[in-house]
């Protein structure tokens, strides 16, 4: 498998709703890779807003015997039959402080998320 690292810096306020949607266009822009028919209307923007659609989805990728599975602790692994092809591991987040920044103390905070994945696709 092909492994992935990045890092993108958040502002304090936004780090779990930023979290979430990167592990949602990861699990997004895999299954797309995959080619598995309907995906794009099934799950069109980043978040899944319904439980009718993940119900959707999971039906879709049954079909596929695709399963897409939480570790519980922020973390996904993809499944193909029974072999791991992609996952998402939890990431890393580090608390950072701007000293440059002339804004109140509290703004001066912000994370860094390290992103490590990988897949059987090459990014």
């Amino acid at each position: 498998m092909f492994l992935s690292e990045r890092s993108i810096l958040v502002d304090v306020d936004s780090l779990k709703s930023v979290e979430e949607e990167e592990m949602n266009k990861f699990v997004k822009s895999f299954l797309l890779s995959m080619d598995i028919p309907n995906i794009e209307s099934i799950w069109p923007d980043v978040f899944l807003s319904s439980a009718q659609d993940k119900l959707k989805l999971r039906a879709a990728l049954s079909k596929y015997e695709i399963d897409v599975i939480s570790d519980g602790d922020r973390g996904i692994k993809i499944f193909l039959k029974d072999e791991l092809i992609a996952e998402w591991f939890k990431p890393n987040v580090i608390l950072k402080k701007d000293v440059q920044a002339t804004k109140k103390p509290k703004d001066q905070y912000y994370y860094e998320l390290k992103i490590k994945s990988s897949s059987i696709f090459e990014e």
